[in-house]
């Protein structure tokens, strides 16, 4: 039987990380835990660019009461940033993560790929550009998906890709003019792709099933 405890300092009040654990680690069974992360409005910018990230403010706890790893809950609101002045939002909670994942996510925001490079040291030669637009709620049980009671799992919203463009060393160029993804509990349907890999000009249109139990369990998408 453990018990441990640490807490890290604040800088300038916008940090704080604390930690507990106390129980038995044997087998299946965990001890007691909790994991909080908080952080408000910082940044973090390279001297050397022209753009940071700021407005950083993360809100994160990751615990359990002990015995049974399904009772562990992961709670995410929000995770958000403004990177280059263009606002991004993730959040997400998640129980019974190995029996029947029960969660609610949701991702709002813009992010212009140019600014990435504005922010963040890239290779000399890369080159990358376009608008990612997102907006996507999810809330259910990956059980409801699996045995498609789809009234009781929701899913909406849409991620879109526009005018992006990579160039790397050693490898063609990749241009897609524009491809958006759309969320309903049934399906993930990819349209309105229009892909240049080189010469090669390919347009794309495929719908994915399945696609809750891939990502949270590994199993086979359609």
């Amino acid at each position: 039987i453990y018990a441990t405890e640490f807490s890290s300092l604040k800088t300038d009040g916008t940090a704080t990380l604390t930690a507990t654990a106390k129980g038995i680690l044997q087998g299946d069974t965990v001890p007691a835990f909790n994991i909080d992360m908080q952080v408000k409005n910082a940044m973090f910018r390279y001297p050397a660019l022209l753009a940071g990230v700021d407005q950083i403010n993360i809100s994160a706890n990751v615990q359990n009461p002990g015995g049974n790893i399904d009772l562990t809950t992961v709670n995410i609101n929000p995770f958000s940033f403004r990177l280059a002045g263009m606002p991004f939002s993730l959040t997400a909670f998640v129980k019974t993560p190995v029996s029947d994942p029960d969660f609610k996510a949701s991702a709002k925001g813009t992010i212009d790929l140019a600014n990435i490079k504005k922010v963040y040291p890239l290779e000399n030669e890369a080159s990358l550009t376009g608008v990612l637009t997102a907006d996507v709620q999810m809330q259910g049980r990956l059980s409801y998906a699996e045995k498609e009671q789809y009234d009781r799992f929701q899913a909406s919203g849409m991620v879109n890709l526009k005018n992006m463009f990579l160039k790397m060393k050693d490898m063609k160029d990749v241009q897609v003019k524009q491809s958006t993804l759309s969320f309903t509990p049934q399906n993930v349907k990819l349209s309105q792709t229009d892909v240049l890999i080189g010469k090669n000009d390919l347009s794309l249109e495929c719908t994915l099933e399945n696609y809750l139990a891939y990502v949270l369990k590994g199993k086979t998408i359609r």
